[in-house]
């Protein structure tokens, strides 16, 4: 009887531990060759919510340059304590995020909430291996542009880094087609303090994903029009017709 009643709270154990939701912490290397960023990003995971953190690099980017033909190229972004961050919610459909704004020449931090994008994965037949693990090959097209991607599916991880998720395991490696935007995952580990970092941000004025998308397209021309307000008078600015985008999402179309 005693053997019996063991067996029982044994069992009872293993059931409530199956139940268990549990945390990851995964690291990953961000690269963005065009506006020349290296940085360490964290993704904390728990159940249907997540926590992508990039780094800080404590300064405002402008990744401004004149070609051989005199023309104006620029891209502008942002960076402090804080970092750019991506809460997303699977279940609520939502995607919290902390980034940066130009306006009247001047980077602004924002918090913007949108709604949970639906991502078409095409799958592959490819597969290759990342150290020790066997991946296979997805392609996602988003917001201007085409990212491949590898994933173990061993691993049942539906989460990725920054907006990324709803592939069938965890994403091992990210990259542009253009080669200029990649993520490279560093280590992945399980931690059941994790839950407490997983916080939706907060640090930064609160506006509309509209008002986002709207600052975002007039970025270049806020830039142009603070800048010509320091130029003598007469000055003139010679802008290249198409100037390069290397953020993460090109268009919003």
């Amino acid at each position: 009887m005693k053997k019996i009643i063991i067996l029982i709270i044994i069992i009872i154990s293993q059931s409530i531990f199956g139940q268990e939701v549990k945390s990851y912490l995964i690291s990953y290397k961000y690269l963005n060759i065009g506006l020349d960023e290296s940085k360490d990003v964290n993704l904390y995971i728990k159940g249907n919510e997540s926590l992508t953190i990039f780094h800080e690099n404590d300064s405002l980017i402008d990744a401004s340059s004149v070609d051989d033909e005199g023309n104006f190229n620029f891209n502008i972004s942002g960076d402090d304590k804080v970092g750019k961050r991506v809460y997303k919610n699977l279940k609520q459909e939502k995607i919290v995020f902390r980034d940066f704004y130009s306006k009247e020449g001047k980077l602004n931090p924002c918090i913007v909430e949108e709604k949970l994008p639906k991502f078409n994965w095409v799958f592959g037949s490819d597969v290759k291996k990342i150290g020790d693990f066997l991946c296979n090959y997805a392609k996602l097209d988003f917001r201007g542009r085409t990212y491949e991607v590898w994933f173990n599916n061993q691993i049942p991880i539906s989460h990725g880094p920054w907006k990324f998720y709803g592939l069938p395991g965890l994403i091992m490696e990210i990259k542009s087609k253009d080669l200029n935007i990649s993520f490279t995952l560093n280590k992945i580990k399980e931690s059941s303090s994790i839950s407490d970092k997983i916080q939706i941000p907060n640090e930064g004025e609160k506006i509309s994903f509209d008002d986002y998308v709207n600052f975002k397209e007039n970025a270049i021309n806020d830039f142009i029009k603070n800048l010509y307000s320091k130029l003598p008078r007469g000055a003139k600015i010679k802008l290249n017709s198409k100037p390069e985008n290397y953020n993460l999402e090109k268009e919003f179309k």
